[in-house]
C-alpha cells in the first residue's frame, strides 16, 4: 500500500506520518515455511507467500515512523501443529517481526489472531499514532 501511494502523483498521495505493523513477519515466517512444505496446506497461505512470508518482504524507510507490535501468547491451532521456539504469538515469533527502520517496538501478551481484537493493542496503536512511541510518558509514569 505504501509503495502504491508513493507511485501516485503528489496531489493524490495520502499523507502518512506513522504506521504500525501488527505481528507482521517481515523477516519471513517459520510457520509459513513449514506449511509450504505440505503441498495440501499451501493454498491457505494464498498470495502472501510471494509477498514475503518466506522472507524478503519489502520493508524500507517510507518516510514515516514505523512501530512494530508482536505477541507473546502462543495459542491456537497453528501453535499446536507448528510449535515455535522463543517469544511468539502462536504464529509469528518476535524475532520475525523485527525491522531496522522501526522507531519503537513492543510485545503484548496476546495470540496472533486475538491481537486484532485486543483493547491493549488498540490503545498501544492509538498512543503510537499520536506520539511516535507505544507508551506515553503518562503511562510509564503511572506504572512506576
Amino acid at each position: 500500500m505504501l509503495e502504491l501511494n508513493r507511485a501516485l502523483p503528489k496531489e493524490q498521495q495520502v499523507s502518512i506520518n506513522r504506521i504500525v505493523l501488527l505481528a507482521t513477519p517481515a523477516n519471513g515466517s517459520d510457520v509459513a515455511q513449514r506449511i509450504c512444505k505440505k503441498h495440501w496446506l499451501r493454498p491457505i497461505l494464498g498470495k502472501s507467500v510471494k509477498k514475503g512470508l518466506l522472507g524478503g518482504a519489502p520493508v524500507q524507510d517510507f518516510g514515516c515512523e514505523i512501530g512494530v507490535l508482536s505477541g507473546s501468547r502462543p495459542f491456537g491451532l497453528a501453535a499446536t501443529l507448528f510449535p515455535l521456539k522463543g517469544v511468539n504469538d502462536g504464529v509469528v515469533t518476535e524475532a520475525e517481526t523485527r525491522i531496522n527502520v522501526a522507531v519503537d517496538t513492543d510485545c503484548v501478551p496476546q495470540s496472533h489472531t486475538l491481537m486484532l481484537f485486543s483493547r491493549v493493542c488498540a490503545e498501544k496503536v492509538a498512543v503510537f499514532l499520536r506520539t511516535g512511541r507505544f507508551e506515553s510518558d503518562r503511562q510509564s509514569n503511572a506504572r512506576t
